[in-house]
This record gives structure tokens, sequence and C-alpha cells, in this order.
């Protein structure tokens, strides 16, 4: 039985369109999708395989970059891919509170991002990392080092 293609918009799910009426993705196509995305690596095979799922990313060129969750249902693979940002916020942009810039400055630690899925942890850890590799090279040029 073929399923047409989710699309989640405005918190909403939608089906797209397809060409021809009735048509859309058989179990079959979605396991030779996910094989395609698994590639040869044995990581992506061995999380499969042990917990139901991997976590991979996907790349369309210069275009747009995703974030891919592969799993199984049925006897079948599922697929579900979320668009990532192309550039990299920073922590300002994202509206977050001074603290954030206070803790990405501290030299030892550990900080917990929690949250439900879509609330932008990965968007906002990206953010830190790149506040934290700005400031290393802003130390390497001020110590007299290069990048």
């Amino acid at each position: 039985m073929a399923n047409r293609p989710l699309i989640e918009r405005d918190g909403r799910l939608h089906e797209l369109p397809m060409e021809e009426p009735g048509s859309g993705l058989h179990p079959t196509h979605i396991d030779a999708i996910a094989a395609l995305l698994i590639g040869e690596s044995e990581r992506l095979k061995s999380d499969l395989k042990n917990t139901g799922s991997c976590d991979t990313s996907y790349s369309l060129g210069d275009l747009a970059r995703f974030r891919v969750n592969i799993y199984r249902q049925n006897g079948h693979h599922g697929i579900v891919m979320r668009k990532l940002q192309s550039s990299v916020p920073t922590l300002e942009s994202l509206g977050l509170p001074p603290i954030f810039q206070q803790m990405v400055r501290e030299k030892f630690g550990i900080i917990f991002l929690t949250g439900s899925t879509g609330s932008a942890k990965t968007t906002t850890l990206a953010a830190m990392l790149n506040e934290i590799k700005s400031d290393a090279g802003s130390a390497r040029r001020d110590a007299g080092g290069s990048d």
C-alpha cells in the first residue's frame, strides 16, 4: 500500500501532493531510501539493529542540510528528516538571556541542555559551540597565535 509523504508546517501534518492520483511511497521505497542514507556505515547499521533507530545527516550540496532519523516500524523503515538552518545563529540572535554568554566562557563545568523535540536544542548547542570557537580564536590572536 502506498503512503503519501507528510510534512509538518505550522505544527500540523500535511500530505504532499503526488502527480498521480493514488500514488505514493511504498514501504519498499522507504526501505531503499533508508539503505542509501545508511550506506556502508557500520555505526548506523549497528544502532538500527540494536536500538531500532539511528541518527545521521544528509546534505543537498549548498542548498540544504537535514538531521535524519531512521527507525523500524511494522517490519519496514520509517524516515524523519528535519531541515537544519544553513548558517549557525548567534546566541544573541536566538534571544537567549546573557547567562548563556557567561556559561560558554567558563573554563570548567558541564552544561545540560534539555527540551522537547523541536525546541531548538541543536540550534542552541551549535550557537554555543560557535561562540566558544570564536572566543578561542580571539584568545589565540590576542596571544600572538594563528587560527
